[in-house]
């Protein structure tokens, strides 16, 4: 059976890759990514503590890392740095001048240590990877393969894939922005943070934010803003019979194409009001069970995960 496993918020994908890889269900290393998104979730992440640093056999450090420094669009980058994935594809709605010529990408640590991940895309050519990034302090980086394709697009590298679906593909609230700032608060304040993996600052801005307690009072810390949203065009909220037909032809995509699947990640994206609230729940149901007629699918939620690991733990920050 296909593993589907349900989270709210994208960056647990992070979170799911890696117990997949401890529970045996998805390849160590050198996966395809299938990113069935509105957004790309494409951008470099600063962190607070180094990516270098997690046991990546403790479920416990990722759980605390997923939490405490990704966000919403920047989970991706870290695990092709880690190597999970040697090729990522963006399936997304067509528009005017979508490219679909492939490409490379490198990234690697900018300062050796694992807090800041940088990437550059150029065409396809190891060799000249190397000599476009010889400045770099650190020599060890990552090459990966990206490319934008569309339902309509055959999809060749169809073995050992990861499908990774926001709900929000098929119907998507308007974009809105986040202010900075550093803010006292109030010991309750300080406990909702800490206890609730889904606080919307946490959800939106990872590593941007962290909780401290200083002479007996409470803060939280905006040290930088990460969110800045890489959309795909058309975004927009559209119709039930809408949302049928993209889940239709995803599947079909899916199927036509002779998709092999390791694991699927559907994310709902309700908390951080990407997926209209009136409308998740329609397109999770109906998705799941048009995938259930292609594939031989289990589903379980992030929950059950961390619930059975006894990871419902608070998620105080690491001190700077």
């Amino acid at each position: 059976m296909i593993p589907v496993f349900i989270v709210e918020e994208h960056n647990e994908a992070f979170l799911i890759w890696h117990y997949a890889v401890m529970e045996k269900l998805m390849l160590a290393s050198n996966n395809i990514l299938l990113h069935v998104d509105e957004h790309s979730d494409f951008r470099s992440p600063r962190f607070n503590q180094s990516i270098d640093s997690i046991d990546r056999t403790n479920l416990k450090d990722v759980y605390h890392f997923t939490y405490n420094e990704l966000n919403i669009e920047n989970f991706i980058i870290p695990a092709i740095y880690q190597g999970l994935f040697k090729q990522f594809y963006w399936l997304q709605h067509p528009y005017p001048n979508l490219s679909t010529t492939p490409k490379s990408i490198c990234i690697s640590s900018s300062d050796s240590e694992g807090n800041c991940l940088i990437s550059k895309t150029f065409h396809k050519d190891e060799v000249k990877a190397k000599t476009y990034f010889k400045w770099l302090i650190d020599p060890n980086y990552q090459l990966a393969q990206i490319h934008n394709l569309t339902v309509d697009d055959e999809f060749t590298d169809n073995q050992l894939v990861v499908l990774d679906i926001d709900l929000d593909y098929f119907s998507c609230n308007q974009e809105f922005k986040i202010i900075q700032g550093n803010i006292e608060i109030t010991e309750a304040q300080y406990q909702s943070f800490i206890q609730d993996r889904y606080h919307y600052l946490r959800v939106l801005l990872g590593s941007g934010v962290s909780s401290r307690v200083e002479d007996g009072k409470y803060y939280l810390v905006f040290k930088h803003n990460p969110y800045s949203s890489n959309v795909s065009q058309g975004q927009k909220k559209v119709s039930e019979s809408e949302i049928v037909k993209r889940i239709k032809e995803l599947v079909g995509f899916l199927q036509n194409n002779k998709v092999q699947l390791q694991l699927v990640c559907l994310c709902r994206s309700r908390i951080s009001g990407y997926t209209p609230d009136d409308q998740w729940k329609f397109i999770e149901d109906l998705l799941l069970e048009q995938l259930g007629e292609v594939y031989d699918i289990n589903v379980m939620s992030i929950d059950e995960i961390l619930a059975a690991q006894s990871l419902n733990q608070p998620l105080i920050s690491s001190p700077d």
